[in-house]
């Protein structure tokens, strides 16, 4: 399983690939509690607006903790490592 492109800001955003990623980021979202607090569950719908990129922002900032973020989820980069991972 694994994506195609990169999904998120200013990314391809490729239907299946961002199906699959707004599915990883709901799990992340049920099993943290700093993401659960801060999201509410995205529509898994392929569609990559502001509330994907935003949990994608989110993900590397709680959970990644990184201190700056890109809102972008590239093929077998650390963001997709750890969400496939999650």
């Amino acid at each position: 399983m694994g994506i195609q492109q990169a999904v998120g800001q200013g990314s391809p955003s490729r239907y299946d690939d961002v199906t699959l990623i707004q599915g990883l980021l709901n799990k992340a979202i049920k099993k943290s509690v700093s993401l659960k607090a801060e999201l509410a569950l995205l529509q898994e719908d392929g569609i990559c607006k502001e509330k994907t990129i935003n949990a994608i922002h989110q993900f590397q900032r709680r959970i990644m903790l990184f201190q700056r973020t890109d809102g972008i989820v590239e093929p077998d980069r650390n963001t997709w490592k750890r969400l496939n991972n999650n």
